[in-house]
C-alpha cells in the first residue's frame, strides 16, 4: 500500500488512481493526521513480521491500536 504524510500532516493513502485525504472515522468533519493523539510516528521495523508482504515496511500505529503497513511510504513533513 502505498501512502503519505503531506507537509500540513495529513494522513493520503492510495485510493485507485491517486492519494485521499483520510477522513477521521470518529470526528464528522476531521481528517485523520498527525495533531491527533491516537496518530503514532511513522518506523520502520528491523524485524519484520511473519504478515508482512514487504522487505522494509513502514508502519503507522492509529485509531485504537491499528496499524497500517505501507510499503511505498513519504513523510513530507519538515524536520525540526
Amino acid at each position: 500500500m502505498q501512502g503519505t504524510i503531506n507537509k500540513f500532516g495529513f494522513l493520503k493513502i492510495q485510493r485507485g488512481q491517486g492519494l485521499t485525504i483520510q477522513q477521521c472515522p470518529f470526528r464528522a468533519s476531521s481528517y485523520c493526521g498527525d495533531w491527533c493523539p491516537l496518530f503514532g510516528e511513522p518506523r520502520y521495523d528491523q524485524a519484520v513480521p511473519a504478515y508482512s508482504q514487504t522487505r522494509n515496511p513502514c508502519h503507522i500505529t492509529i485509531c485504537h491500536n491499528r496499524i497500517l503497513e505501507l510499503d511505498n511510504f513519504t513523510d513530507e513533513r519538515e524536520k525540526e
